[in-house]
């Protein structure tokens, strides 16, 4: 079954147990923090693995880990995922973990950011996706290096 609407996205009311969410181009004309807030509300509405859908000119990065970027056939969407993180640390080498963590992501973010950027310019460039490959995988190591579980 489907159902289109549209919403005041400043509200707080939206339907629930949604399996997709189309928003395209309007999240880049709020602030960060009401982008934070509506994808916060969007993760709440979408049923697990749900997908949400935004514009080109849009992207979650640094705004949220409720949500991991999906390719397929030349498109993109947000799929929501389920977050639970742990750390084996203790709680003060555990926050010294994560804050190490996460200014190091912080940083391959936007190298990764910035491949993509190049790779939309050149999608046949072999050694963008090559670069791109080495930064995912030098965050998921550093995230399992810091106790990181997802």
């Amino acid at each position: 079954m489907s159902h289109f609407d549209f919403h005041n996205l400043k509200t707080e009311y939206l339907p629930q147990r949604n399996d997709v969410i189309f928003c395209r181009n309007v999240m880049m004309y709020f602030d960060e923090a009401e982008q934070k807030r509506l994808l916060e509300k969007f993760a709440r509405c979408l049923n697990l693995q749900g997908y949400l859908f935004v514009g080109h000119a849009e992207s979650l990065l640094a705004l949220t880990n409720k949500f991991a970027m999906v390719h397929r056939n030349s498109g993109t969407a947000y799929q929501k995922v389920e977050v639970t993180v742990w750390t084996q640390f203790s709680d003060e080498r555990g926050a010294e973990m994560r804050e190490l963590f996460f200014e190091t992501a912080q940083e391959l973010l936007q190298s990764l950011n910035e491949e993509a950027l190049k790779l939309e310019r050149n999608p046949t460039d072999g050694e963008l996706v090559r670069s791109i490959r080495r930064i995912i995988h030098t965050m998921k190591g550093d995230a399992a290096a810091c106790g990181f579980v997802s």
